[in-house]
């Protein structure tokens, strides 16, 4: 049995919370998106998040879920 590792939103969603982007637990991906987009507002945020979104890229690449993949891809 092969068991693929999968990253899908709520995993996504963590990986931003550890940045410091606040986030509801319960959250969708427009909320995803909207915590993101008020969240970045330093070059040292914008940073973080272009490091995570790199490192996920090249991590997770035919691996992720369609709403991670959006997010990313935005």
């Amino acid at each position: 049995m092969m068991i693929a590792d999968l990253i899908d939103l709520e995993d996504f969603a963590q990986s931003l919370r550890e940045l410091g982007v606040v986030i509801a637990a319960d959250a969708d991906a427009v909320q995803v998106r909207a915590a993101l987009d008020s969240w970045l507002t330093t070059d040292e945020q914008s940073a973080a998040w272009h490091q995570l979104k790199a490192r996920l890229q090249t991590e997770f690449t035919g691996r992720m879920l369609p709403d991670v993949e959006r997010l990313l891809a935005d």
